[in-house]
């Protein structure tokens, strides 16, 4: 293959079809090339070309293959047309078309559901995340009785485990956009199962009517908005976590404390605390949209024995309420200027959520709860 001149240097892929003016200047405006140099460089590729084509010409080559071999065999596609079968499309209206259209909503929605069931998995392991940073990973208190070699010692060690955090928190991003990308295309698929509803049930037909349809669709554009909104959370929280390469200095500063005068403060544990309330605070949104998108697709013709629970465990819920409760405890015992929620406040939530019968009921206590210590915990620093 000839070698394009250092001016001309993108894949030959792109030149393949040159051949007109329009068709050049569009491909090197989307490499972003000044609007003014463009036609230059169209008039010095086609005068390259066309002497490639001639020195080709010369040397007995073909000269259509300037830019290398052709990529099929004419001979070969000739004969394929030869043998070609004849296909016709007959189109015998809509009533021919639902089933189709039906079907592939149906697997879309199948491909749906396991993507709600991921979005409840992933929800779960953040809140197993939450916990076990929140029980394990700070706020460290001990770092002013510790030699300088062994507080860079706790340190270093803390990195490692933010990492490893840093890494579980990203794979759970990842797979929220994509089960996120199921329930988009979800909501196209049902849109155009709206469209043909009504027409569909008056040839005597049997659909859902168009308004199930389309609050269906309505739900899931408002969950991919809600998800989106989780998305975002998540990379805060990342870029929290990121903190963690900061300067000690930075990450743990002196300050009076419960403990006396220029203690060391873990500032990294209360601001990645912080981003992972507000990520809590969207996964109980999501739960809800779930759960409500769940109750609205079994009314659908046809979808209820597809419909999964799409349930997290009523017991991890009590656990997310202790976490809170024991965050609320700590910084209390720690931060002069920490503002605790009252433990008739904490009792008052705990007896709610024994007492709730309700899923809502017991995650509005969650809600209630998480926003009162976030709008304290933002207060410190």
């Amino acid at each position: 293959m000839q070698t394009i001149p250092k001016f001309l240097s993108v894949p030959c892929s792109k030149f393949q079809n040159f051949v007109s003016r329009n068709k050049i200047w569009t491909i090197f405006h989307d490499f972003g090339e000044n609007l003014v140099e463009i036609d230059e460089k169209i008039d010095a590729l086609k005068d390259w070309h066309h002497k490639k084509a001639i020195e080709y010409r010369n040397q007995n080559k073909n000269p259509e293959e300037v830019f290398g071999p052709m990529l099929y065999d004419p001979a070969g596609w000739e004969a394929l047309m030869d043998k070609q079968l004849d296909i016709q499309v007959v189109n015998k209206g809509i009533m021919d078309l639902a089933p189709h259209l039906d079907s592939q909503t149906k697997f879309v929605l199948n491909s749906l559901d396991r993507g709600l069931d991921d979005i409840r998995s992933d929800i779960e392991r953040l809140y197993e995340d939450f916990k076990r940073f929140a029980m394990t990973l700070g706020p460290v208190k001990n770092l002013n009785s510790l030699t300088p070699s062994g507080r860079s010692t706790k340190i270093k060690n803390l990195r490692n485990d933010y990492l490893d955090l840093l890494m579980d928190v990203t794979q759970h991003s990842t797979s929220l956009y994509t089960s996120k990308g199921l329930i988009r295309n979800a909501a196209v698929t049902i849109k155009m199962q709206a469209k043909i509803a009504d027409s569909v049930n008056a040839s005597g037909g049997k659909m859902s009517s168009r308004y199930t349809y389309d609050t269906l669709a309505n739900s899931l554009n408002k969950l991919v908005d809600i998800v989106d909104d989780l998305g975002m959370s998540l990379q805060d929280l990342q870029t929290a976590i990121k903190g963690v390469k900061d300067k000690p200095s930075i990450n743990y500063p002196k300050t009076d404390t419960h403990q006396g005068k220029g203690q060391y403060v873990d500032k990294l544990y209360y601001s990645v605390i912080t981003e992972w309330l507000r990520v809590l605070a969207h996964c109980h949104k999501v739960e809800n949209a779930v759960r409500s998108f769940s109750s609205e697709l079994e009314k659908v013709d046809g979808m209820k024995s597809i419909v999964s629970t799409h349930k997290t465990a009523l017991d991890t819920l009590p656990a997310i309420l202790s976490t809170y409760k024991s965050i609320n405890s700590e910084a209390k015992t720690i931060l002069l200027n920490y503002r605790p929620m009252q433990p008739e406040g904490m009792e008052r939530f705990s007896g709610a959520m024994d007492k709730a019968l309700g899923r809502e009921q017991k995650r509005q206590t969650l809600v209630e709860t998480n926003k009162k210590l976030l709008s304290r915990l933002e207060e410190i620093f």
